[in-house]
Parts: structure tokens; C-alpha cells; sequence
């Protein structure tokens, strides 16, 4: 048997078939977008300027759902 939540690949969708099943109640994991926004912000390997940071937020919050089919991005605010 295949215990609840676990991922199904292949080899889990091979072993349904096997027992038999032709359907199975999953659920899909939700998308995540990480986007961060700032004129202070300067991504990391680039010299950092006076009064700027580093954008680690976009590292940080992006590693926490890795997995998850995330597409971490930069908004600048360039409204000029």
C-alpha cells in the first residue's frame, strides 16, 4: 500500500496499477511566486552601494518552498 501524502512518481503510480486501482485521490501542491520589491535591494554577487541591501529575502523565502514549483523574481520600482 502507498501511505497518504506521499508523492507519486512512476514507481507509486506502477504499484496502484498492480493492486488493481485505476483511480487515486490526490491533491496538488500550490504554486508559489516569491517576488520582492525595493530600490534598496541589490542581488548578491553585485557590489552593494550605500544605503542598499542585499536581496536575501527573495534566497530565503524561495529555499522555504523549494519544491513547490515557485518562480522567484525581482519587481523594480521604476515608476519614473
Amino acid at each position: 500500500m502507498i501511505k497518504k501524502d506521499t508523492k507519486l512518481g512512476y514507481v507509486e503510480t506502477g504499484i496502484l496499477a498492480s493492486m488493481g486501482c485505476a483511480e487515486a485521490v490526490v491533491y496538488r501542491h500550490p504554486k508559489v511566486s516569491v517576488l520582492t520589491t525595493g530600490d534598496e535591494v541589490t542581488s548578491p554577487g553585485q557590489p552593494l552601494q550605500p544605503g542598499k541591501i542585499y536581496n536575501s529575502n527573495l534566497y530565503d523565502a524561495g529555499s522555504t518552498s523549494a519544491g513547490t514549483g515557485n518562480s522567484p523574481g525581482t519587481c523594480k520600482n521604476d515608476f519614473g
